[in-house]
């Protein structure tokens, strides 16, 4: 690591003209992160943290121009999140890079030189085949914060990649293992979300598609909706569909296995999206895993992505 002293300090021509293409970077992992990370993974309900370091080498051919840099590791990016997201059944993934900048100021002739980290925001992954599409929109929203730091009327140009950081968390199950309320703002009847009340056992996503089968045996008779989030009334549909090879409690990546066992059914998972609209904290759902066959099936799902912190959530930021 660089003492503050080199970073602040100008570097000779030779060593940034002087690109080498033998140089190579690699990833590595990050065995103790730090206290402030894991502090911040908390606080956003993050899983199990596996974040990954690379240090680049001054003269590494790609350095000085992030497009480059950027196409240049993509595929040692993309091989980390494959191994990561085979291991782990879900991610939350952040690229961070640490960009030494150039000021110059007219009052003085000696130029500045800075260490900014850039980052964009956190990005779920439950599908390998979207992991390309997912890093390069990450590196572009990068290079744009890196381009609008340069546009400012501030001085600053881009000198050379420092460091990258690949901030990895793992994706918490769909559900906890049993029954979770919830948030005020959605318990409400005429919004038609069932919460079935599993006690005692983990198996929230059998008694969900359980809770699909039951409602509609009641709709096709005509009859009277009882209390669905009640488990004894769901028990007959429970075994229905195929849940070979499926993990209880279910993780995103599951989701995929159950919709390969069940050719006939399709799930579909929304989650939370809180904003604030003229000072007031609205929630919104947003998509999080849209099946490809909506709509050329028979059964088709959509489930409620919630966790354990997020009921109350809402009256935390009223309350700010």
């Amino acid at each position: 690591m660089e003492s503050d002293d080199d970073k602040d300090s100008e570097p000779s021509n030779s060593e940034y003209d002087t690109a080498d293409e033998d140089l190579d970077v690699y990833f590595e992992k990050i065995n103790n992160p730090y206290i402030n990370r894991i502090s911040e993974a908390k606080k956003f309900n993050e899983g199990e943290i596996c974040d990954y370091y690379v240090f680049v080498s001054k003269g590494y051919f790609a350095e000085g121009e992030p497009l480059a840099f950027f196409e240049s590791i993509e595929g040692k990016i993309s091989n980390v999140y494959k191994k990561e997201l085979a291991l782990k059944g879900g991610l939350k993934v952040r690229i961070m890079l640490c960009a030494n900048m150039k000021q110059i100021k007219l009052e003085n002739s000696e130029p500045l030189f800075y260490t900014f980290p850039f980052k964009y925001e956190t990005i779920e992954i439950i599908r390998e085949d979207r992991i390309e599409a997912i890093i390069e929109k990450e590196y572009n929203e990068i290079i744009d914060e890196i381009q609008d730091k340069v546009l400012q009327e501030s001085g600053w140009s881009f000198v050379q990649v420092e460091e990258v950081f690949l901030e990895i968390s793992i994706l918490k199950s769909l559900q906890r293992s049993s029954y979770l309320p919830l948030p005020e703002v959605l318990d409400k009847p005429q919004l038609g979300l069932i919460n079935s009340q599993n006690r005692d056992d983990n198996e929230y996503f059998k008694w969900c598609i359980s809770t699909y089968h039951t409602r509609k045996e009641i709709l096709k008779a005509n009859r009277k909706s009882p209390h669905l989030n009640e488990i004894w009334r769901l028990r007959r549909n429970a075994n229905i569909a195929n849940f070979d090879g499926i993990k209880f409690p279910v993780t995103l990546h599951d989701i995929d296995k159950f919709e390969e066992n069940n050719s006939n059914y399709v799930i579909n998972i929304f989650k939370l999206f809180y904003k604030e609209v003229f000072r007031k904290i609205k929630v919104d759902i947003d998509p999080l895993h849209i099946s490809k066959r909506n709509y050329q099936v028979e059964h088709m799902i959509d489930l409620l992505y919630l966790t354990e912190g997020e009921e109350s959530l809402n009256n935390q930021k009223k309350s700010k």
